[in-house]
C-alpha cells in the first residue's frame, strides 16, 4: 500500500457554508511505495472518499488506498492557527 509522508489535507474549492466533512478534500504529500511515481515524489491525490486519521488510512476517488505517515508540520501549525479542532485532536493522537 502506498504511503504518504509530510501529508496534509487540501481543501479544493473551499466553501464557508459547507461543513468540513462535506468539502471536496484531497491529500498532498510525498508518496512512497507507488510504482507510478518515483520514491518521495510530491503528489496531490484525487478526492478523499474515506479518511481514518487515527488508523492512518485514506482511500481516494481513484480507489488508491494510502497509509498516512507523519503529517506536515506547517499544516499542523495552520490547523492550530485556524482552530480546526477536529483535525487537531486526531493529529495529536497520532503524534503521541
Amino acid at each position: 500500500m502506498p504511503k504518504l509522508e509530510n501529508w496534509a489535507l487540501c481543501f479544493n474549492s473551499f466553501d464557508f457554508y459547507t461543513s468540513i466533512e462535506r468539502q471536496n478534500i484531497s491529500l498532498q504529500g510525498n508518496v512512497y511505495g507507488n510504482p507510478k511515481f518515483e520514491e518521495g515524489k510530491f503528489v496531490i491525490t484525487s478526492k478523499v472518499m474515506d479518511l481514518d486519521i487515527p488508523n492512518r488510512k485514506a482511500i481516494t476517488y481513484s480507489g488508491t488506498r494510502y497509509t498516512l505517515g507523519t503529517p506536515d508540520q506547517e499544516w499542523i501549525s495552520w490547523l492550530k492557527e485556524n482552530k480546526y479542532m477536529k483535525y487537531i485532536s486526531e493529529i495529536e493522537k497520532l503524534l503521541n
